[in-house]
């Protein structure tokens, strides 16, 4: 399309002639359509709604065709001297629909829109036809002049045009070729200045989005800077990145709001012009302007920035044809903008996106990773474990099959034999059931149901324990297992719970005499610091390699395969120490140096002070016990009864057992029982419990729970007050016997 601006011929023309001119504007724009128009001042003569002639004057003339390509105005202005008529022709859109706002409202609302454009097909149609018929009425010698007198004009008119749209297909092309805000501004200062001619093109781009920086409640001030420029020559000093200090460009009233309204700005000479403005007369001469054009950039109704045209070296008067084009680049390049912007976002979206993507990836590639190592460790321990029971279930069937088969036989063993199969029988039980409260302590602990029992311990007792336990052990292996004590009477009290605390020093011992080669030492340390306990186990074994150590506190793992087969162990036991220790909200640290040993460190802090009346951490060997002490056990368990029916009597209680509670509950207070011991599994144990606690308040005997890990986690759960204390299953008869005798006040 070209895009015209002027009428492209004004001569006196004869009646005859002005018909040729009305029937080519028909012809030319191809009224065809229902939706094209053409109008005469006939029309509307016919309707009395136009001036008629008079006697004296001829009527003005004026036919008009709308099409939708393409729009025509001829007028032909009657000449009082003659007949003939001075007539205008255009394709000039604003003329055009200035001249429809003239005509009565009744048809000027039955037009079309006009289009901002004419296609150069039928424009140059017309053109021709327009030299032929103005020729046939020309002597031979007029026609070159006629021809010469109409066509330049036309000529330079289309050839301005012309460039103008091919520097708008450009920008337009650019828009398409790339979505780079930086490539389609610096192509268009290029070109946009080519094509003026000027000395300078810049790109003033605002610093905030709104253009606007307000710097109190009644004032506010534009403020940018130049972002890109052309220069026609090295002579022209550079604004790139000029960012004004002065505040010389606020004298016009409301600019801004004119920016936004599309105001295009012409200054033939800026001493004229800014008159008013000494300040920015001088900022302007500092850089050489002496005139300018300025257009504005709306983005999405903001003032983005503003177009630039900087004549430096002469004074240039703007034309309106200039001025509206600059416009126009304005308005392609807020479109190439605001879809650059549009792009750079869906880019950022879209690399945000990927990096989620893989981010996600490789979570879940490390979660995969992760669930396989589980699933692979929790294999390994299946077949460590497996290996771990097996041994000591061998020993426990085995020799007691064999005691069993010879008293069937009557082959009489001798005394140490049997001794000696009983004694690895308890040991291999011991073993199992080490082995299996470490599972259920580790299950509990991970599952978040485990709970302090928090008493008063002796730490320097504690330690003399520890070492008494192990001594044995370390002197069968021929390591020297030392006490290197830091505390005194005066600090040896510590709050804790007593067995969690017993188990972590279990495991730290065991792994050190474990792992410590015959004729190594080991030193168990306790000191303490401010309110914590620290305890210290220091071995020279084999030690481990530093790449390990972050592995050592994992579930299910034994930081090497030889380990298993020359040292055994389920892989819980550090793992169990660690929560443990969590669990105290304590820590603990591990120095390693391979061949040369380790030093395991774990810090406890002091636990909120309780009645500790009944904490007791001496494993009694034998009790003496009156005979007159009864113990009451409610149990249809045969094999716990007889357990613990054969216990008791031993340590020279009486034991009452009482299968069926609910009908011997009467009875308990004619026999006037120091205990009474409840198995957990019965189904009336709460209401039994309620009871007990009703008789205990005026007979005064304790109440023990007999339970598992488990059932006796739910009791808890329940802040149940009728028990005063748990004996945990499978029963160990030195446990069983110390916390009868320490509920009934019994002297060791």
């Amino acid at each position: 399309m070209t895009y015209l601006s002027a009428s492209i011929v004004r001569r006196d023309v004869t009646r005859e002639i002005f018909e040729k001119l009305c029937h080519l504007c028909q012809e030319s724009v191809q009224v065809d359509k229902e939706s094209d128009h053409y109008i005469t001042e006939s029309e509307l003569t016919l309707h009395n709604q136009y001036r008629s002639s008079t006697s004296n004057q001829i009527q003005q003339r004026f036919c008009l065709a709308i099409s939708s390509h393409s729009q025509i105005l001829i007028i032909g202005l009657p000449n009082n001297q003659s007949l003939n008529y001075e007539v205008e022709i255009t394709f000039n859109e604003q003329r055009i629909q200035t001249f429809i706002t003239s005509l009565p409202e009744s048809i000027a609302q039955s037009l079309p829109q006009i289009k901002s454009g004419v296609d150069t097909t039928y424009y140059h149609h017309f053109i021709s036809q327009l030299i032929d018929i103005f020729a046939s009425t020309s002597t031979e010698s007029s026609v070159d002049n006629l021809q010469y007198s109409v066509c330049k004009p036309v000529e330079d008119e289309l050839e301005r045009q012309i460039s103008e749209e091919r520097l708008l297909t450009q920008v337009i092309v650019q828009l398409h070729q790339s979505l780079h805000l930086d490539t389609i501004l610096n192509t268009a200062v290029r070109e946009i200045r080519s094509f003026f001619d000027a000395d300078r093109l810049l790109i003033y781009q605002f610093l905030s989005q709104t253009g606007v920086r307000e710097t109190n409640e009644t004032t506010s001030k534009i403020w940018g800077k130049i972002t890109y420029e052309s220069l026609s020559s090295e002579n022209i000093p550079s604004l790139l990145n000029f960012i004004a200090e002065k505040d010389c460009f606020n004298h016009v009233p409301r600019v801004h709001q004119k920016y936004l309204n599309g105001n295009i700005i012409g200054v033939a000479d800026i001493e004229i012009d800014y008159s008013g403005s000494y300040c920015l007369i001088e900022l302007l001469k500092e850089h050489q302007v002496k005139s300018k054009l300025i257009a504005p950039i709306v983005v999405q109704d903001k003032l983005w920035g503003l177009i630039l045209v900087h004549q430096c070296c002469e004074k240039r008067q703007w034309k309106d044809t200039e001025k509206t084009f600059l416009g126009k680049i304005g308005e392609h390049l807020a479109v190439a903008i605001y879809q650059a912007q549009i792009y750079k976002e869906l880019q950022l979206q879209k690399e945000n996106i990927e990096q989620r993507v893989i981010e996600r990836t490789r979570e879940l590639r490390d979660s995969l990773l992760a669930t396989q190592a589980a699933h692979q460790a929790k294999n390994e321990f299946i077949g460590n474990i497996s290996h771990e029971l097996r041994s000591p279930l061998t020993n426990v069937i085995g020799l007691s099959g064999t005691i069993i088969r010879s008293n069937d036989n009557g082959i009489f063993l001798s005394l140490a034999k049997q001794q000696k199969y009983l004694t690895t029988i308890k040991d291999s039980g011991q073993q199992l059931l080490y082995l299996l409260n470490e599972i259920i302590d580790f299950s509990q602990i991970e599952s978040g149901k485990a709970a302090l029992n928090i008493k008063k311990i002796s730490l320097l007792k504690l330690a003399h324990k520890m070492h008494k336990f192990y001594e044995q052990e370390a002197f069968d292996k021929q390591i020297n297992l030392s006490l290197d004590l830091r505390i005194d009477n005066s600090n040896q009290y510590f709050f804790s719970d007593a067995d969690r605390l017993q188990q972590i020093l279990f495991q730290l011992l065991t792994n050190a005499i474990k792992f410590t080669p015959n004729g190594g030492h080991i030193i168990l340390r306790i000191w303490r610091e401010n309110e914590d306990a620290v305890f210290q186990v220091e071995d020279t074994g084999i030690g481990i390699d530093n790449a390990k150590l972050p592995l050592l506190f994992e579930t299910f793992q034994q930081l090497e395969k030889s380990r298993e087969r020359i040292y055994g162990g389920t892989g819980l036991g550090l793992a169990l120490t660690k929560q443990l220790v969590d669990l105290h909200q304590g820590k603990i640290e591990v120095e390693s140096t391979p061949g040369e040993g380790s030093i395991f460190t774990v810090w406890l802090p002091n636990q909120p002070e309780i009645d500790s009346q009944k904490s007791s951490l001496t494993i009694e060997n034998n009790l003496d016990t009156p005979n007159d002490k009864v113990v009451i056990l409610f149990t249809r368990n045969e094999e716990i009864a007889t357990l613990i029916c054969e216990l008791l009597i031993a340590a020279n209680f009486q034991v009452i057992w009482l299968i069926d509670p609910i009908t011997a509950l009467d009875q308990i207070k004619f026999i006037s029982p120091s205990a009474v011991i409840i198995d957990q599994t019965l189904s009336e144990v709460y209401s039994i419990g309620h009871t007990l606690h009703q008789l205990s308040l005026s007979c005064g005997f304790k109440t023990l729970l007999l339970g598992d890990k488990a059932g006796i986690q739910h009791w808890q759960e329940r802040d149940e007050n009728y028990i005063d204390e748990i004996v945990l299953l499978p029963i160990q008869p030195k446990q069983l016997l110390r916390k009868i005798s320490t509920l009934l006040n019994i002297e060791n």
